[in-house]
């Protein structure tokens, strides 16, 4: 059964596990939230890596909850597209509102 959920919903279980590693670090949070500044500078990995980061316990729980959600039911159907189309949303969403 566990090997059969890790190969239906793959990204929808990484994104979930980063994110609370991410939670568990203070030093690793910093270092990966979105900062426009910072990204000006060169680090630019944080378009993507902001979306792991979290203000606080109730932000990463709620935050957990939903994407875990709609993400294996979005994985699920459209299991060809859902990897690339996340890639791609992790950096069009944080370059858009910038």
């Amino acid at each position: 059964m566990f090997h059969k959920t890790i190969r239906t919903y793959p990204v929808t279980i990484f994104i979930t596990i980063v994110s609370l590693v991410v939670a568990c670090s203070t030093s690793l949070s910093f270092g990966l939230q979105l900062d426009y500044e910072r990204v000006a500078r060169g680090q630019w990995w944080r378009l993507a890596t902001g979306h792991v980061t979290h203000w606080g316990f109730s932000h990463l729980f709620w935050d957990v909850c939903m994407f875990a959600a709609l993400s294996a039911i979005c994985e699920r159907r459209h299991r060809r597209w859902y990897a690339p189309v996340t890639l791609a949303s992790l950096l069009f969403i944080s370059a858009a509102i910038a």
